[in-house]
Formats: structure tokens, C-alpha cells, sequence
């Protein structure tokens, strides 16, 4: 499965950021938070990881149908796949 990591080009380390066996992957950078899916509840949901508190939280809780193909504006706004419907999520106020 996919592991995530922050790589820092000028001291050459890396820091693990995704905590599980799973699939984690997509990553996506708006802000403080990197943004996410992973499969580890069984279904492709949004993560996200916050670069400071070095926490992750679970953004989305679709149990239906997996989260596909995320993409963001890089500002605020992560739109997705879901059951062949596009979704779109504001990444403040979640």
C-alpha cells in the first residue's frame, strides 16, 4: 500500500505522515492541512493532516460508495468522485 511522507529538499529528511497499512494516497497540500484518501475503514474516505499539530483526523465518513480521483484549487475547494457524481468540499469549513 501507498505511504505518504512530507520530504523537506533542503535538509533531505523525510516524515511519515500516513499511520496504517492501508492505501493512502492523492495527497493534496491547501494550507496548514495535507488532504488525502485512504482505505483504511474499508472505504476510500478524505483525511487530512495537519502540518502543525501533527495530527490526522477523518474529513469524510462515506460508507456507500469510495471516494475517487480528488483534485484541489490549491485555495480552499477539493472536489471528487462519488458513485459517479462529482462533490465538492470546502476545505475550512469541512
Amino acid at each position: 500500500a501507498n505511504t505518504l511522507y512530507i520530504y523537506d529538499l533542503a535538509t533531505n529528511d523525510a516524515v511519515r505522515i500516513s499511520d496504517n497499512p492501508r492505501a493512502n494516497r492523492d495527497p493534496m497540500w491547501v494550507g496548514d492541512s495535507i488532504f488525502y484518501i485512504s482505505d483504511r475503514d474499508g472505504k476510500f474516505n478524505l483525511y487530512a493532516y495537519d502540518t502543525a499539530a501533527k495530527k490526522i483526523t477523518q474529513v469524510t465518513r462515506n460508507r456507500d460508495w469510495d471516494i475517487r480521483w480528488p483534485s484541489s484549487d490549491n485555495k480552499s475547494r477539493i472536489v471528487y468522485e462519488r458513485d459517479g457524481e462529482l462533490e465538492l468540499m470546502d476545505t475550512g469549513s469541512r
